[in-house]
């Protein structure tokens, strides 16, 4: 016996619609007047994302208000808006957020874009947080929060395991302070003004993520933290900032770091502690010329039982110079490291300088995984420069490597 879909139970026929996005959901509703307002009690996604001129603002607005006018469903899943925003828009923010919280969203992000850096950015105004008991993710990026708001999601929203602050110009002092909060995951990028960053007894605190100016890190021993990312780009000593890692979040496994390639000039292995328990390192150095890979073995040095290890170069000219900056031998042969994935090779006296020291260092190596120099990356054509970097990779490399060794160029 065959049963039509539109016979179906409205509670089958809205979990249906769950698995579509909301523009295919409502699409659905022309299927038949049954289906016209089954979309509204969809639980899995609101908001809309959009990035539209200034004189399509108003007919977007208004097409939004009407999508959450409609909407029944006392729960959401995830309520995401993407917004290009302007003064007059405020009322609107606080109107999305009030609805946010009437449908006790667990996933909440608000991203607010702006034409100019000077424009004044959009607030939270917030009195009662009882509706966010739901929340476990929360992401504000272009919002301007200070420590009170931020403690406020902290101290009410139980459950929030994942917090991303991103271009707030109010945050200026930040203490994630209490092994009863749930948080795992913790995003602080691009608060300029940020003095302060205190973390205290986070047991449950999984990975730190953290890019922007330098700041005072107060920091008690973590062993929670298993993964930080960190751009420390703005960061005047690299040794001081490892030195830190490495004493603080003393589980570390996973540690990724954006340099510029002037901060890898004059360091050496004993100014850096020894992260014993990193088994992944991803370094982004920009900036890079011809002769500045000679701050990389140090790095290497610091992890003895590193398993994988990437590597970026973000180069500021392509010019191959003739100058070849030899490589003392390793403190001791990488006993452990067995994947290699070398981004942004150019070909130069500097990269066969630093693959001939991986070889020879990387006693259990089983993969080299290269990728030519692109300075395009985000176009779909093959530059120039890609070109030839993935000629001279193949010239330069095929044949160097014993059978055990995989290699292979992107």
């Amino acid at each position: 016996m065959s049963v039509r879909l539109s016979q179906l139970p409205d509670e089958l026929l809205v979990s249906i619609l769950s698995q579509l996005t909301l523009r295919e959901a409502v699409a659905a509703s022309c299927l038949s007047s049954r289906w016209r307002y089954i979309w509204t009690n969809i639980t899995r996604r609101g908001g809309k994302r959009a990035e539209f001129c200034r004189k399509e603002a108003s007919r977007h607005i208004d097409r939004v208000n009407h999508v959450l006018a409609l909407h029944k469903s006392c729960h959401l899943e995830e309520f995401s808006v993407t917004w290009l925003f302007q003064d007059s828009f405020q009322c609107e923010v606080d109107k999305w957020l009030n609805f946010a919280l009437a449908t006790k969203v667990e996933s909440l992000k608000i991203e607010l874009l702006y034409l100019h850096w000077r424009d004044h950015h959009a607030c939270l105004d917030l009195k009662d947080l009882s509706g966010f008991q739901n929340l476990k993710v929360l992401t504000l990026s272009g919002v301007d929060v200070d420590s009170q708001v931020v403690n406020m999601f902290l101290s009410s929203c139980v459950l929030l395991e994942h917090l991303s602050i991103r271009e707030s110009t109010q945050l200026q002092h930040l203490d994630i302070i209490g092994p009863s909060l749930k948080l795992k995951h913790l995003e602080i990028h691009s608060c300029d003004i940020l003095s302060s960053l205190k973390i205290n007894q986070c047991i449950n605190l999984v990975s730190f993520s953290y890019e922007g100016s330098e700041t005072n890190f107060d920091l008690e021993i973590v062993t929670s933290i298993l993964d930080v990312h960190i751009d420390a780009y703005f960061f005047p000593s690299l040794s001081g900032l490892a030195t830190t890692l490495a004493t603080k979040f003393i589980e570390l496994v996973m540690l990724s770091l954006e340099v510029n390639f002037g901060q890898l000039m004059g360091i050496d292995s004993y100014s850096l502690p020894k992260f014993n328990n990193l088994k992944q390192l991803m370094l982004s150095i920009s900036n890079v010329t011809d002769c500045s890979h000679i701050g990389i073995p140090p790095l290497l040095d610091t992890s003895p039982n590193l398993q994988k290890f990437e590597i970026e170069f973000i180069w500021g000219y392509t010019r191959i110079g003739a100058y070849r900056m030899p490589f003392e031998k390793a403190e001791c042969p990488y006993k452990h490291l067995k994947v290699i994935r070398y981004n942004g090779y150019l070909g130069g006296s500097s990269d066969a300088e630093l693959i001939t020291y991986l070889l020879e260092n990387c006693l259990a190596l089983e993969k080299l995984i290269v990728s030519p120099c692109n300075f395009s990356p985000h176009s779909r054509k093959c530059s120039k420069v890609e070109r030839r970097s993935r000629s001279r990779a193949w010239r330069q490399l095929e044949g160097k490597f014993s059978e055990r060794v995989e290699l292979i160029i992107l």
